[in-house]
């Protein structure tokens, strides 16, 4: 990660001094400083140094306005705000210029305009609540976690290395200290239909091989089909239940061997206590002849 001090680029982002570049999105725009976000995206790079010569508009309209305010503060401090919890306070917030009419082709460039569209993939999915706390809390969690996902994929798609990382490590975060096998269903058909990201692949193949045999022990689908198929679940059952019965089967042998080793030490114990009788005895014996000898010489 670079060294950069957040707070000299966050006053930079905030007051948009010598920008240089325009991202747009639904109709809001964002000065930005080429020599920033080109060096944390190339494909941003590569938009700047063959769409424009002077001047350029990158249109982002496959996704929402809060979420590029995201990126654009990932870009400039190397950290951003889950905007599914409640702002904290002093929170940068980025300025967008007054709503204007976009060009809607993708991929067309019009009077020095880039259209860099793609289809926004994070759905909207809430859990049901039914006013019970652990119901409440598991869908801020479900919203959480979809966001961070929905910032990997975007940071993927725009090769954003740092941002992508940063995103898979929130979600393992989560995964791990809010585990939740209802959230984890949602959560992996999200990531399998929206980033190909490795780094959050293996994160959530991890997750789900710790977890397996609750998964499988809920009678439901292990993960969605797209994820695994049906062939691929009944074999994983069947691996499951075949590793229950030979875990089964050691825990057994081992309190086998416990057992034993508990026998055999009390009968250790007890053949030492009588050697140690039989030791004391032999020298009450010993003492007596000593005596009776010492009697018959007198």
């Amino acid at each position: 990660m670079s060294s950069r001090t957040p707070f000299n680029y966050e006053e930079l982002m905030r007051s948009q001094k010598y920008t240089d570049l325009t991202l747009s999105c639904q109709g809001q725009e964002f000065k930005v400083h080429r020599a920033i976000v080109c060096t944390e995206s190339s494909v941003f790079a590569a938009a700047c140094d063959d769409g424009f010569k002077e001047t350029a508009t990158i249109h982002l309209d496959g996704f929402d306005v809060d979420t590029v305010k995201q990126i654009i503060m990932f870009m400039y401090t190397h950290t951003y705000h889950d905007i599914t919890q409640a702002e904290p306070e002093g929170v940068a917030v980025l300025g967008a210029d007054s709503p204007q009419e976009t060009a809607s082709a993708v991929g067309t460039e019009t009077k020095g305009e880039l259209q860099l569209n793609v289809h926004q993939t994070a759905s909207v999915v809430e859990t049901e609540t039914k006013g019970e706390t652990g119901e409440v809390v598991r869908s801020k969690t479900l919203k959480s976690l979809l966001f961070h996902v929905k910032m990997n994929s975007i940071a993927n798609y725009y090769d954003i290395s740092e941002l992508r990382h940063y995103a898979s490590t929130k979600v393992q975060n989560i995964l791990n200290t809010s585990w939740s096998s209802r959230d984890f269903s949602v959560v992996i058909r999200e990531v399998v239909n929206s980033t190909k990201d490795k780094e959050l692949h293996d994160i959530l193949s991890g997750v789900m091989a710790a977890h397996i045999d609750e998964l499988i022990g809920l009678g439901e689908d292990i993960a969605p089909p797209e994820v695994i198929s049906d062939f691929a679940g009944n074999v994983l059952r069947k691996l499951t239940v075949a590793t229950k019965s030979m875990k089964d089967i050691l825990v057994r042998s081992i309190k086998d061997l416990q057992s034993q080793l508990h026998g055999t030490k009390q009968q250790f114990q007890l053949e030492r206590s009588a050697h140690e009788s039989t030791s004391v005895k032999m020298k009450g014996i010993e003492n007596s002849t000593l005596l009776f000898s010492q009697l018959l010489a007198s």
